[in-house]
Order: C-alpha cells, then sequence, then structure tokens
C-alpha cells in the first residue's frame, strides 16, 4: 500500500482506491474537508476576536477606564503587569485573509470610513449617531428595521458575506457600547 493511501485509509477507514465507489468518496472527503476547513476558519475568527478582547480589557486597565480607587503603588505594578500582558498578546497574530474583488474591497473601504466617521460622532456625544448606528444596523439585517439607511445598505451588499457579519458585529458592539456607557462618551 502507498504512503498516500495508507493515510487516507487511517484517516478514513473504509477507503479503497480500487473500490467502485471512488467518485462518492472522494466526493465525500470533499465535502468533509470543506467542513473542516470552514470549522477552522470559524476557530481562527474566534482566536483573533478573543484576543482584540484582551488587548482591549487591558488598555482599559493602563487608562483606569474601570474608575478603581488604587494607591499609587499598587497602580504602578498593574500598570506594568497589563503592560506586559499587552506585550504577550501581541506576540500572538492569527491571520484569516477574505478573497475579494476590486468591487468588495471598494466597498469595504468605504464601510470602514463610515463606520470611523461614526465613531468620532459618538465619541462627541451626538444622540443622532447612535440613531444612525442603529439605521445601519438594520440595513445589515435580513428583517431589516423601522429605520434603514439605503445608501449604506447598498455599499454593504456589495462586500463579502465574511465583512458583512464582521461589519454587522461591530455595530452592535459600538451601539452596546455607546448606549452602555454613555457618560463615558458624552452621551448624556
Amino acid at each position: 500500500m502507498a504512503a498516500k493511501e495508507k493515510l487516507l485509509s487511517i484517516e478514513y477507514p473504509g477507503f479503497d482506491q480500487r473500490s467502485e465507489n471512488s467518485e462518492s468518496f472522494l466526493s465525500n472527503l470533499m465535502d468533509d474537508v470543506e467542513r473542516r476547513v470552514e470549522k477552522l476558519r470559524e476557530q481562527a475568527i474566534a482566536m483573533e476576536q478573543e484576543r482584540e478582547t484582551i488587548l482591549a480589557t487591558l488598555q482599559k486597565i493602563q487608562d483606569n477606564d474601570l474608575n478603581l480607587e488604587i494607591s499609587t503603588d499598587e497602580k504602578e505594578e498593574i500598570e506594568a503587569n497589563a503592560e506586559r500582558l499587552i506585550c504577550r498578546c501581541l506576540t500572538i497574530e492569527v491571520s484569516i485573509t477574505t478573497p475579494r474583488n476590486d468591487l468588495q474591497e471598494n466597498a469595504l473601504q468605504k464601510i470602514n470610513e463610515i463606520l470611523q466617521n461614526l465613531k468620532v460622532q459618538m465619541k462627541s456625544g451626538k444622540q443622532s449617531a447612535i440613531e444612525q448606528a442603529k439605521s445601519y444596523l438594520n440595513a445589515c439585517s435580513e428583517d431589516g428595521g423601522t429605520v434603514v439607511d439605503y445608501r449604506f445598505q447598498g455599499i454593504i451588499l456589495e462586500c463579502t458575506a465574511d465583512d458583512q457579519k464582521m461589519v454587522r458585529k461591530k455595530l452592535k458592539e459600538m451601539i452596546t457600547h455607546y448606549c452602555n456607557f454613555p457618560e463615558r462618551n458624552g452621551i448624556l
């Protein structure tokens, strides 16, 4: 038995290259590999998101956004630990690339610019920015909502499915953050 056949028979019991069901087997094998690739992508995305969450938490600790009263010595020790953990976390690199054509690249760039402007508006305390964010989120949802920004919807539909999910998640996080902490963001 050749090395390739031996490997396939270990990973996929019942594999027999001489079998009449080779086409069926290969089709099933490809389906299985596709599921495994998608699962691997999902796990990598989850790892990437966890890394970003950890970095954001450590940044809040460094910036004393938790508004805890602590002694100067304790503060210095916490800041040093936070800096050490940030440096350690930055050594972790997870890379997931999404293939995009030129139209999708341009659409994603426009969306990122819109989201950056929205974030600036939200930080400046404009209540209308939250309503705008909600209309963007409605544009990303299948069921829509009462208020939909159709211009944004047209751009988001030009993005890849992965990018659409990412934008929807970002918008939800922005809305939750700015609604839960309005006093920190100038929104009262």
